[in-house]
């Protein structure tokens, strides 16, 4: 398996494309795409419904294979990998966050994070006993024993959140993240997110349509139509309005009404 020169990439895709369906119904959901992802960086997968954010982060997790072009993950491309190879590989350096959380609800919050690291070889023990140090840095401790139903929408995500980093996971891929989320609660797990990226030195990628998010985002990959309109680093773009922005701390929701419809564009 060939090696990338650069030991920060955590992914790269190169001219890829992906078509759904078979003979007349065919469906492109991603054109020639040519995408990297690094360690240290929170990477925006912006776009409207339809715009194929979401097989573009499917393939970048390498879940699915590209109809054309290659997708490399730390270095290797993933059609070189054996399904057995593919699995062990998301075990233990992938990491997933989804709009739904996908928790198992019939396992508590501790069993849900201590299954993933037994997945990754950990034993029952060091698996708990792990899941238990994840549960107080995310100060979800107190609901170890509890079932994810009894959690809040923004709990249960930060739940998703530890349960995805428990195996030390060097890329994390985040599907809609604050969709299901109030204001308040959208805007503890994309910060939590970006210091996973920028703190953790992990390479995070986040689908979302959600305009609010821009400005945590180091690069933003717009979407349309399965391909990329353009590429923006989140600095050059601060969403003003309502639309686009939560609170910041402090800020009434009086004065974001007032600033409704506003743009403001950087030039530093």
């Amino acid at each position: 398996m060939n090696e990338v020169t650069n030991e920060r990439e955590a992914v790269r895709l190169a001219n890829v494309s992906k078509v759904f369906g078979t003979n007349s119904h065919l469906t492109t959901a991603v054109r020639d795409v040519t995408l990297s992802a690094f360690a240290g960086e929170l990477v925006l997968l912006l776009g409207p419904s339809g715009s194929g954010k979401t097989t573009l982060l499917t393939l970048m997790a390498g879940l699915i294979e590209p109809s054309e072009g290659s997708v490399l993950l730390f270095g290797s491309d993933v059609r070189e990998y054996c399904e057995d190879e593919l699995q062990k590989l998301r075990a233990r350096r992938l990491g997933f966050i989804f709009q739904n959380f996908l928790l198992v609800d019939s396992l508590s919050v501790l069993e849900n994070i201590s299954l993933v690291l037994q997945f990754a070889g950990k034993g029952k023990a060091a698996a708990r006993s792990a899941a238990r140090g994840l549960l107080r840095q995310f100060a979800l401790e107190r609901f170890a024993n509890a079932f994810p139903l009894r959690l809040s929408q923004g709990e249960r995500q930060r739940v998703a959140i530890a349960r995805a980093i428990a195996n030390g996971a060097n890329l994390i891929t985040a599907d809609e993240p604050t969709a299901s989320l109030e204001s308040g609660q959208g805007l503890v797990i994309i910060e939590l997110l970006r210091s996973l990226a920028h703190e953790g030195n992990r390479g995070v990628i986040v689908a979302s349509h959600d305009l609010r998010l821009v400005k945590f985002a180091d690069r933003v990959v717009r979407l349309r139509d399965g391909a990329i309109e353009r590429v923006d680093c989140g600095e050059r773009l601060q969403p003003n309005s309502v639309e686009s922005r939560w609170p910041t701390r402090g800020e009434s929701q009086e004065k974001i009404q007032a600033d409704r419809g506003k743009w403001v564009v950087s030039h530093d």
